[in-house]
């Protein structure tokens, strides 16, 4: 009897132990760098559709306005994250009867989900100097690029709004090239 019961444990820590073995071998088959990565993906091509264009008016103290401006941005698709424009208006007086009147233009793209984005932009500002000495007015026109690299908090059911980051600007100056890489900005505004 001590043997059969001998051999008939033998026999099922046998198969216990091959089955246990091919169940790993199956599980070591399964690509987890694979799995990894088309998670990532789903995450980053999250979309968040909307049945309407999602828009922001918003005043902003420098990056592409170069100092404090109004600005308009909507989305392209009707969705809260993704490609988008934005236009604004600025002006400045300075001592010694100088002004500044600049126009940026932006295309932007809103990567994230829920309200929390990380934008990234490209475009131009046109700005123009008006100088004024002894009655004599000198109007000078220049074309700025710009970028922008920041955080926008926009809530998807809308409402206050709000942006921090770094918008570099470069062009020319006196026919000599210049980079800014580190111009701030601050943006406050409304979503709806």
């Amino acid at each position: 009897m001590r043997k059969i019961l001998l051999a008939v444990a033998l026999l099922t820590g046998t198969i216990t132990l091959t089955s246990a073995q091919n169940d790993t071998n199956d599980w070591n088959k399964v690509d987890t760098v694979q799995v990894n990565r088309i998670d990532a993906e789903r995450r980053m091509n999250f979309e968040e559709k909307t049945n309407y264009r999602p828009k922001t008016f918003f005043v902003e103290m420098g990056g592409p306005s170069l100092n404090f401006g109004f600005n308009f941005d909507t989305r392209l698709m009707r969705r809260y994250n993704g490609l988008g424009v934005r236009v604004g208006l600025s002006y400045a007086s300075f001592a010694g009867m100088q002004s500044l009147f600049t126009l940026p233009v932006q295309v932007n793209y809103l990567l994230g989900k829920r309200g929390k984005y990380f934008e990234m932009g490209a475009g131009a500002t046109l700005a123009l100097a008006n100088e004024s000495y002894d009655n004599e007015n000198t109007l000078h026109s220049k074309v700025f690029g710009t970028m922008i690299f920041g955080y926008r908090k926009q809530p998807v059911k809308g409402g206050f709004t709000y942006g921090v980051g770094f918008a570099p600007v470069y062009g020319t100056a006196e026919g000599k090239f210049f980079f800014i890489p580190y111009l701030p900005y601050v943006s406050f505004g409304y979503s709806f």
